[in-house]
C-alpha cells in the first residue's frame, strides 16, 4: 500500500512497498515512484512500475481517492504483484508451443507410416511382377529395376521406423 499527493509523490510507503519496489520509506516518501512510460494511470489496472535497480514490475493497483481535512487529497493504491503470474503465463505459453510440436511431429510420424504402408502395397506389386517377368525374359535385363525396387523398400522400412514411436491408433 502507497498513498501519494495528487502530483505522484508518495506520502505513505509501508514495508511490503519496500520489499516489492526495493526503496525504503524514507526513500520513497515526497518522491514519485518511476514507472515505465507506456503504462498509464487509472483506478483499477495492471501496470508496470520500476523497482530501484530499474527492473520493470508489473502490478495489478486499485487505487482510491481520500481527502482529509488539513491533510488535503491522497490517493491510497493497494499493488499486488503479478510477476510470478506473468511467469507462470509464459511458462504455460511455452509449454503449449511445446505440445503442439510434439503433436505435429506426431501427425507427420502418422503421415509418415500411411504413405510408407501405401508406397510398400505398390512396392510389393511391382517386385511380384518383376518376379514373374523373370521366369519368362533374360534374368539380366530386370536387375536394375529389383534393385531400384528393393531401395525403394528400404527407404519404407526408415519411413515406418520414423513412425513407430507413435503411440496413437490411426484411423482411415
Amino acid at each position: 500500500v502507497r498513498g501519494c499527493a495528487p502530483d505522484g509523490s508518495v506520502r505513505f510507503w509501508n514495508s511490503a512497498s519496500e520489499r516489492l519496489f526495493g526503496y525504503s520509506a524514507s526513500e520513497a516518501i515526497n518522491c514519485c515512484l518511476p514507472r515505465r512510460s507506456e503504462s498509464g494511470y487509472t483506478l483499477s489496472n495492471e501496470y508496470e512500475l520500476l523497482r530501484k535497480d530499474g527492473t520493470p514490475v508489473v502490478v495489478f493497483g486499485v487505487s482510491v481517492a481520500i481527502s482529509t481535512p488539513g491533510v488535503g487529497l491522497e490517493v491510497y493504491t493497494l499493488e499486488v504483484d503479478l510477476s510470478p503470474l506473468k511467469e507462470a503465463e509464459k511458462e504455460r505459453i511455452q509449454l503449449l508451443q511445446l505440445l503442439l510440436q510434439a503433436q505435429k511431429l506426431e501427425a507427420l510420424g502418422q503421415l509418415t507410416g500411411g504413405i510408407a504402408h501405401d508406397f510398400n502395397n505398390v512396392l510389393a506389386t511391382i517386385l511380384g511382377n518383376i518376379e514373374l517377368a523373370r521366369q519368362e525374359i533374360t534374368p539380366g535385363l530386370l536387375d536394375d529395376m529389383q534393385l531400384s525396387a528393393e531401395r525403394a523398400q528400404d527407404l519404407v522400412q526408415q519411413m515406418l521406423i520414423y513412425s513407430r514411436p507413435s503411440r496413437s491408433t490411426p484411423k482411415a
